[in-house]
């Protein structure tokens, strides 16, 4: 899956959190990309929410047709995260209070793209939502509001994963991985937990050895508790026989800044196994999918004006698709490919990702492939 060691090895990452989905005027669409594929899973009994600094992730729909999902952090009174659209391609960021009654009061931003964080808070506001949670059932209900007050419609979501996590007492090492409540999920869920176990006691290891080295030189010995590796889970999409997980990778080894990049699986369930997905599932083997994916991230990326790219330096991706050097997530309205610092753009510029619609690929998908259901 992924390891803090490849990380290491090339450059110390740090954390990203660049999330999918995001089409304002899908609220009331009847066309969803998602209709064709198997959203929802099977029946399950509820999670209860906790309010305690814990993570979940929720399914559900908003309006009479759209299907989203969403991650959110409770802590006491304070709610933030995001959701996406199933039918889009970024995520809308969401903060607000939980009042003493259980009524949520939500912020929609549209802050999560490229430069989000830069714009000013209040042109960003992009809709309000209001609700209540049902905390014994893991269930969020309520309304949506545009901005400007002149659409609205209901919203409802259902926790259907908590995420764990795995922290050192001493160290500052961190780990989270999901664990989902549907009873097929089983198999993954011990999969999840055993890699999430591994890349746990490797970075351990590893800030463990830096942090000794430093205190061992005397112009390092003040930089030795700052030593931090993190890995965090965002569930991208999720079915009942379909998950794409991203993880954002943070480290801090000692330099002028901490690095941060973007690992990610997809994941097929098959009578209750995980089988991992990759490109060659979702493409004809024959056809010339590496080029065409490679020519349009070109594309994309010179548009964005990725430095490496825009210079030359960077000519192409065939090679890192053979390699399987690029992360992608599946998502039912295509694929998105991330792009760490340094992979095709200076530090300073940041992550990019590029989102590549299904419907740009039809002519190179497989016959009863991954896509399939996503594109009839």
């Amino acid at each position: 899956m992924h390891s803090f060691v490849f990380y290491t090895f090339a450059f110390m990452l740090a954390c990203f959190s660049i999330s999918c989905s995001k089409n304002t005027s899908q609220k009331n669409s009847t066309e969803n990309p998602a209709s064709q594929a198997e959203s929802a899973f099977s029946v399950q009994p509820p999670l209860s929410l906790s309010l305690d600094s814990a993570k979940y992730f929720f399914q559900g729909t908003l309006g009479t047709t759209s299907q989203i999902n969403a991650e959110f952090t409770l802590n006491r009174t304070e709610i933030t995260g995001f959701y996406r659209y199933n039918a889009g391609s970024r995520g809308l960021s969401l903060k607000g209070v939980i009042q003493p009654d259980n009524t949520v009061q939500l912020v929609e931003r549209d802050d999560l793209g490229r430069g989000g964080w830069e714009k000013d808070t209040n042109s960003t506001v992009s809709g309000r939502l209001i609700g209540k949670v049902d905390k014994t059932n893991g269930i969020i209900t309520g309304t949506w509001t545009s901005k400007d007050g002149k659409k609205s419609f209901p919203f409802s979501l259902r926790a259907t994963a908590q995420f764990k996590a795995l922290r050192h007492p001493t160290l500052d090492v961190a780990v989270d991985y999901p664990v989902f409540t549907a009873p097929e999920f089983t198999a993954l869920n011990d999969t999840l937990a055993a890699i999430a176990k591994k890349d746990y006691q490797t970075s351990v290891a590893s800030v463990d050895t830096m942090r000794k080295e430093y205190l061992s030189m005397d112009d390092m010995k003040d930089r030795a508790q700052l030593i931090a590796e993190h890995s965090f889970t965002s569930i991208v999409y999720a079915s009942s026989n379909l998950v794409s997980i991203q993880w954002s990778l943070d480290s801090y080894g000692g330099g002028a800044h901490g690095n941060y990049g973007i690992s990610s699986t997809t994941w097929k369930i098959d009578n209750g196994k995980p089988k991992r997905i990759g490109l060659a599932d979702i493409f004809q083997p024959n056809s010339a999918y590496k080029k065409t994916l490679s020519d349009m991230m070109l594309t994309n990326l010179r548009k964005q004006e990725a430095s490496s790219v825009v210079d030359g330096s960077v000519k192409g991706f065939e090679e890192d698709l053979t390699k399987r050097m690029l992360p992608y997530s599946v998502h039912p309205s295509g694929l998105t490919f991330y792009f760490s610092p340094y992979y095709v753009a200076s530090y300073a510029e940041g992550a990019f990702e590029v989102h590549i619609p299904w419907k740009a690929l039809q002519n190179l998908l497989r016959a009863g492939g991954v896509a399939e259901a996503f594109t009839k």
